[in-house]
């Protein structure tokens, strides 16, 4: 039997051959890289909303508030969420009104909570200790209100208000005694976090004019008096809000021209300014900044609302909206903390106009 044979094609009849074949079939498309984050919902169950303010340094717990009925009346409660998310509510001390603002690796938490039991407060400083918000010693007199805003290895900061006064300064509360930690001459100040060496970062105004304050690092033995001033950016404003385990510290301040930006501090280095405001707005915040010097905010967006950010030394500063995959007509409106991680605690509207306290976990192989 004689083998079958064909004939042989040009090149170019073969390439027509070819191309009659695939015609009408559409190529694959290219594969579309995760993005970097996840995005986590808090529990809302059984309540009418929430909001997330403080991650742990090591990312396994998020201090908040829940919405919730007390004794019949609307209220909140301080909230704690696990990495696993599940949650765990504390009533106020009295009152209608608790929150946690921070909390630290072994799952102590402070904030506020309200110590009078009537709808007016004042919110004191407050500690979850037993399953129960407790009064931090030293915050007991009726002129005073304010909150704890920080807590690590047993060091908790925060900011107490003389309303007679109208005077607020920033204090510490560690082994078991309160001091104030000053001021640098003005009447206000605040401190906003404490890292694991005890370094407390914060602003105080200036004697003599209200509208000129400086950031502060202090040491939680000390008092403002032997504070490091940061002057920030040449306007007359600056604030440091964070600080993390190796002294290096966020905040933002004016320019003297109109408009305030994110700046990144050391002790060797000084200042340098990492983020400015969206096209059209006046301002940025940063809120946090971790061990990598991996570093969170938000700001006004140019086409209204907020937007959160995020920043390194390798990418400069990124929208967090363009770094995680979100439910259609969703946007990441703030964040508010970082931990070592890399998980973001932050601020979520849905496309209904919805706020929802949200984290951002890291993927594992973006």
């Amino acid at each position: 039997m004689k083998p079958i044979t064909y004939p042989k094609l040009s090149v170019a009849a073969a390439a027509l051959v070819a191309g009659s074949l695939l015609a009408g079939c559409t190529p694959p498309p290219e594969p579309v890289a995760p993005k970097p984050y996840e995005l986590v919902v808090l529990d809302a169950t059984g309540t009418d909303g929430v909001g997330a303010y403080g991650i742990s340094a090591d990312g396994s717990l998020i201090g908040g508030y829940a919405a919730k009925q007390i004794d019949g009346n609307p209220g909140t409660v301080g909230t704690v969420w696990d990495d696993n998310g599940s949650r765990t509510d504390t009533v106020p001390a009295a009152g209608l009104s608790a929150g946690v603002i921070s909390v630290d690796n072994d799952g102590t938490a402070v904030g506020w909570s309200t110590n009078v039991a009537e709808t007016d407060y004042p919110t004191r400083p407050a500690k979850i200790a037993s399953g129960a918000f407790a009064l931090l010693p030293g915050f007991s007199a009726p002129a005073e209100f304010g909150s704890a805003s920080s807590v690590r290895n047993g060091v908790i900061v925060g900011t107490a208000v003389d309303v007679d006064e109208e005077i607020s300064q920033p204090w510490v509360h560690a082994a078991g005694t309160t001091h104030s930690l000053g001021s640098f001459g003005g009447d206000s100040g605040y401190a906003y976090q404490v890292n694991a060496s005890g370094q407390i970062v914060g602003w105080s105004q200036l004697a003599g004019d209200p509208f000129v304050s400086h950031g502060f690092v202090v040491d939680a033995n000390d008092t403002l008096a032997d504070a490091t001033h940061l002057t920030g950016l040449g306007g007359n404003v600056t604030f440091a809000r964070s600080i993390n385990d190796e002294g290096v510290v966020v905040g933002d301040s004016s320019d003297g021209a109109g408009s305030t930006h994110a700046f990144i501090w050391t002790a060797a280095g000084g200042t340098e300014q990492i983020a400015s405001p969206a096209s059209g707005r006046s301002y940025v915040v940063a809120r946090g900044i971790n061990n990598s010097e991996q570093v969170i905010g938000f700001g006004p967006a140019t086409a209204g609302g907020f937007e959160a950010w995020y920043w390194d030394e390798s990418t400069g500063k990124r929208l967090l909206n363009t770094m995680v995959d979100l439910p259609t007509g969703w946007r990441v409106t703030d964040a508010s903390g970082i931990a070592n991680d890399g998980s973001i605690v932050a601020t979520a509207i849905d496309g209904d106009g919805d706020s929802h306290a949200v984290v951002l976990r890291p993927r594992t192989n973006p």
